[in-house]
């Protein structure tokens, strides 16, 4: 069995000004995201992990530093490993505007995202389905490779949420069911396979 934390970055600059759609843009972590690390970190002290995994965007990376550099004050030597399949979804030209924004500007097309988001195309965006493939699979060859070993993956609000409706054989659509607050902790177990045990969410 393979323990997984699974983590949300914290507050970056586009979250604190009025939740941005951020996406693959790199935006860093504001003074309280940096913060929000640390406790994340420290939630994991006690744990020695085998390896943190980010998603190399800066704000994945800082978090995911704050982990590692708490991991090696306890005596820890975990992997510091770069994959970016657990980059967040690619959100387009809606990239930087806040939901307002959006709703303003593209108007019908934005109310048909909020209803049916994986049948609904951002100009310049990434399809959803394809998004939760390549996080999900991901997931499944890191848990088997280290099997038996403890992991932390620092990812993203919309792509934890997708890897969630895989885990539990739901409709993409329903993803906002879950929420990801930033420097949240999701704790997972793989017992084989495509088969997870959800022990947490959003725990900050």
């Amino acid at each position: 069995m393979t323990t997984i934390y699974l983590l949300r970055h914290g507050q970056t600059v586009w979250n604190e000004q009025g939740d941005r759609f951020c996406g693959t843009a790199d935006v860093e972590l504001t003074a309280k995201g940096i913060q929000q690390a640390k406790r994340a970190a420290n939630q994991l002290k006690d744990i020695s992990l085998d390896a943190i995994f980010h998603s190399g965007l800066v704000r994945s990376r800082q978090t995911a530093q704050e982990i590692f550099h708490v991991q090696e004050a306890a005596g820890y030597h975990p992997l510091f490993e770069r994959f970016d399949a657990f980059q967040e979804v690619g959100f387009g030209d809606w990239e930087g505007l806040t939901k307002p924004e959006v709703h303003q500007q593209y108007g019908d097309l934005y109310e048909a995202w909020v209803q049916s988001p994986a049948e609904t195309a951002i100009p310049g965006g990434e399809d959803l389905q394809d998004s939760q493939s390549r996080a999900f699979q991901k997931l499944q060859e890191l848990s088997m490779k280290y099997k038996g070993g403890k992991l932390a993956i620092v990812a993203h609000n919309t792509i934890n949420r997708l890897m969630f409706m895989a885990i539990l054989k739901a409709p993409i659509n329903s993803y906002r069911t879950i929420i990801q607050s930033n420097a949240c902790l999701n704790i997972l177990e793989w017992v084989s396979d495509d088969t997870f045990k959800i022990q947490g969410v959003n725990l900050t």
